[in-house]
């Protein structure tokens, strides 16, 4: 915590070796002043050496909760963005628990995504059937009367034949 050289253990050894002289010699008022002077030496030096160490370890504490506030503050700021099942280990009984309740109660977003150079202008039928298509899986969430959520392609056409009645 504190180094002591060796000038501070001559003065403290000093100290102790008249303390024990006076001490035998029995001279009271002598012991007094000189275990008084080297009491208030101890106290002078532990402080004055110890100070600074002192302020660096509320430094260290302070710091310490600021970082911890601030990372609790931060865990609840996260969002997931990967599958637990992607992080944990195959083979584990937290993955089979994962795929097992994957499966029977698990939910997806499906996307359609087209590849490459897809002809748009000229394939709008493929896509409205392809579209259709999903009406007859019987595990998607479908709206109330049975249909598909509206499909971006004919919201797009809505928006451009406005565009045209406007004009």
């Amino acid at each position: 915590m504190f180094s002591i050289s060796f000038g501070n253990i001559s003065k403290i050894l000093n100290c102790l070796l008249y303390i024990f002289k006076n001490i035998m010699t029995l001279s009271i008022h002598k012991l007094h002043s000189k275990f008084k002077a080297c009491f208030i030496y101890k106290l002078e030096y532990t402080f004055v050496s110890n100070y600074h160490t002192f302020r660096k370890h509320v430094f260290t504490v302070l710091f310490f909760f600021i970082l911890l506030i601030l990372g609790i503050y931060g865990t609840t700021k996260v969002k997931d963005g990967l599958d637990l099942t992607d992080v944990v280990p195959k083979g584990t009984t937290e993955y089979s628990f994962l795929e097992t309740q994957s499966k029977y109660f698990g939910f997806y977003n499906i996307y359609l995504v087209t590849k490459g150079g897809f002809d748009y202008p000229n394939n709008q039928n493929l896509l409205y059937e392809y579209h259709r298509a999903f009406q007859s899986v019987g595990n998607i969430i479908k709206r109330e009367d049975g249909s598909m959520p509206t499909f971006w392609l004919s919201q797009f056409r809505q928006w451009l034949q406005g565009l045209q009645k406007e004009n």
